[in-house]
């Protein structure tokens, strides 16, 4: 029995890498189908906007402001690869 990836894997066993393919793929539809929502677009607007307001209030200018707020990331649940 081979080890891929700490796994043990069997001859005729599903594949690790179609497996892993194929929950990327459902991750990448369930994040689109979200994201149509009108509701998901909802929160991410009041996500930033409370963002704004939080740090003009923590003393930053408006535009200080702004430009943290457009190179903040919207929330996801895939982690960034920056």
């Amino acid at each position: 029995m081979k080890r891929i990836l700490g796994t043990p894997y069997r001859a005729g066993a599903a594949d690790p890498a179609t497996d892993m393919a194929k929950m990327i793929e459902i991750m990448i539809q369930t994040q689109l189908k979200e994201g149509a929502k009108l509701e998901t677009a909802d929160k991410l607007a009041t996500f930033k906007w409370n963002l704004y307001v939080a740090l003009k209030k923590k003393g930053f200018s408006p535009q200080e402001a702004l430009q943290i707020v457009l190179n903040t990331p919207l929330p996801t649940a895939t982690p960034s690869l920056k």
